[in-house]
């Protein structure tokens, strides 16, 4: 058995609004969101199955816009 002592409501209360606030401010930005499901929206398909461009288009970029 356990030597811990029990754990008062109003500690635990505050313990899970603490973990609660954590939570809460690590979620992503609702304008995040919401970008993301209309990029989504105009490729067709989640941003992981997009391809990704190759060494030379790259450098092709880097040219263009350096």
């Amino acid at each position: 058995m356990s030597s811990e002592q029990p754990v008062s409501q109003s500690e635990f209360i505050a313990s899970f609004k603490g973990f609660m606030d954590h939570v809460v401010r690590q979620a992503p930005a609702p304008d995040a969101l919401i970008f993301l499901q209309r990029l989504c929206t105009h490729f067709g398909q989640t941003s992981t199955q997009l391809p990704l461009p190759d060494r030379e288009c790259r450098q092709r970029l880097i040219e263009l816009y350096a």
